[in-house]
């Protein structure tokens, strides 16, 4: 395997598990692992790569084969938010809820969350996970990359 099947098995790693709403505690305990040792294999922190059977396991648990896990992920897929990124989304949100002339409640209906999280995270109390994203900007039927300020042109 090289670097970049390594990589694109991290990213199937992560992208597919969030997909599926594994957590890193169900993984691990389905690989007899620490939740740790799944962080640092999806963030590809260790000097060596998993044991093959270990990548087959992986590979299994998603419902994958190791050649679908080899390959890329589809362009423009968001598996990570920055805090930046966030808050630029937090202010396209607002300006798509002022623009539709809805209030939060009804706005935040229409995304899916609950009230009081979309008051936290639009006060700046909380933050929206990677799936919630995805989830608000399936809601809006938008491309989350042009949501979160990564895509200019599309705005």
């Amino acid at each position: 395997m090289d670097d970049e099947q390594w990589k694109n098995f991290r990213e199937n790693m992560r992208y597919h598990r969030l997909k599926q709403g594994i957590t890193n505690v169900k993984i691990a305990a389905l690989l007899k692992k620490d939740k740790g040792w799944v962080s640092c294999t999806e963030a590809g922190a260790y000097a060596h790569w998993p044991k093959p059977q270990d990548m087959m396991a992986i590979a299994k648990i998603l419902g994958m084969t190791l050649r679908q896990m080899v390959k890329p992920i589809p362009p423009g897929t968001v598996l990570t938010v920055s805090p930046k990124e966030h808050d630029q989304g937090i202010e396209a949100l607002e300006k798509i809820r002022k623009n539709r002339g809805l209030s939060k409640p009804a706005f935040a209906g229409l995304l899916g969350v609950t009230v009081g999280q979309y008051h936290n995270v639009t006060c700046g109390y909380a933050s929206f996970s990677v799936t919630k994203w995805w989830q608000i900007a399936r809601a809006l039927d938008m491309d989350l990359n042009v949501l979160l300020g990564r895509d200019k042109d599309g705005c």
